[in-house]
């Protein structure tokens, strides 16, 4: 009887397996994701954006899942899906534009919470080459009339190129250079309350630029891959390497601390799934 009771006492009861942040969870549940590796690095991402007080500043939070083109699609807050036109090339390294006619439409045209003062976007690329002279925008919206617009905007040279970010106005800008013309990087923006304009590539402030604080807000669906201008799609870029994203967010403004943070996170995701 005792050696009986000790063989039953050595039995293991199996482990129910990690806890997931809530919205993590119903992440990976609307779109199928199973993958232990991803699921542990997107679950990072939930948990240390509300550690930092920044995850409710979020409407649109793409993480281009590794899963499948459908996961990737999807946004990670608001579980609502892009629409794929074109056929953009998708692999577990993001999307690849062709810079002819393809692009995704991210079906969200800016709306409360967001204003002509609260707003930030952001796009890692982790592929692109622009051509010498050549310019063109990654993503975008311009509506009628079209001094309503939110893009940034490449301008290539010989050798490098500058960069201009526009918020809601044509007059509403902030231009920065780079050194050569790879496209690679985080790039965002941020239009802040006090009537300023923030241009940013990995995280690290740029350039910063006084605005009038009078824009009015687009009313067309944001594209990726190019500019929806008034509902078609324009300003491909002029590439010598096709572009590719990996990562793409649409928040209430963030200040320099808080872009630095939130770019620090994502690219703590990307790195994890090496890209």
């Amino acid at each position: 009887m005792t050696s009986r009771l000790r063989r039953r006492s050595s039995v293991r009861i199996p482990s129910s397996g990690p806890t997931y942040d809530v919205d993590a969870a119903a992440y990976f549940s609307a779109y199928n994701i199973t993958n232990t590796t991803e699921k542990n690095l997107a679950n990072t991402v939930f948990v240390d954006l509300k550690a930092a007080s920044l995850y409710t500043k979020f409407v649109r939070l793409n993480l281009d899942s590794p899963t499948s083109s459908t996961a990737a699609l999807g946004c990670a807050v608001s579980l609502t899906n892009s629409t794929n036109t074109n056929s953009v090339s998708y692999s577990t390294s993001g999307w690849t534009f062709n810079c002819t006619n393809n692009y995704l439409n991210l079906n969200y045209a800016t709306a409360a919470p967001i204003t002509n003062q609260n707003f930030s976007a952001g796009i890692y690329l982790n592929q692109g080459t622009l051509n010498a002279f050549g310019t063109g925008s990654i993503f975008g919206v311009v509506t009628n009339p079209v001094s309503r617009r939110t893009q940034i905007l490449f301008n290539g040279d010989v050798a490098d190129f500058s960069l201009t970010a526009y918020s809601f106005a044509t007059t509403t800008a902030v231009t920065s250079s780079n050194p050569d013309l790879s496209l690679i990087g985080f790039w965002s923006y941020s239009k802040n309350a006090n009537n300023s304009l923030s241009l940013y590539k990995n995280g690290s402030l740029l350039q910063n630029a006084s605005t009038t604080g009078t824009e009015t807000l687009p009313t067309n669906n944001i594209f990726i891959g190019c500019v929806d201008s008034i509902g078609s799609p324009t300003s491909f870029l002029d590439v010598t390497v096709l572009p590719r994203r990996s990562t793409f967010f649409v928040a209430q403004k963030l200040n320099n601390s808080e872009m630095a943070t939130v770019v620090s996170i994502l690219q703590t995701y990307n790195t994890g799934l090496g890209r």
